[in-house]
């Protein structure tokens, strides 16, 4: 496949970032869902996807409020959502395994 410069590509910081999309990121099927990203930006995510984020982001949360947060479990990141892409699959964004 060649590039082309105005073929669809999902939205930038999304897990799939800059990838090419089939449908131009729009309605989502229904195996996926949309999560708005801070950006404002909806990022479509694979179904049960949303789930493992929150419990991610809780679990680093309450990790990062400990007086020293465990660099092991955090990897180092001094944000929930840097650590939470430790805890979460790579299907869903999270880190390579």
């Amino acid at each position: 496949m060649k590039y082309h410069e105005d073929q669809p590509r999902a939205p930038k910081g999304s897990p799939d970032g800059g990838q090419w999309t089939r449908d131009g990121g729009g309605g989502a099927s229904p195996a996926h869902h949309e999560r708005s990203e801070d950006s404002g930006v909806a990022v479509v995510l694979p179904e049960g996807c949303e789930e493992e984020w929150n419990s991610a982001l809780e679990y680093c949360a309450k990790l990062l409020e400990l007086p020293n947060p465990p660099r092991g479990l955090t990897g180092g990141h001094a944000t929930p959502e840097g650590c939470a892409k430790g805890f979460v699959s790579e299907r869903c964004g999270g880190n390579r395994v």
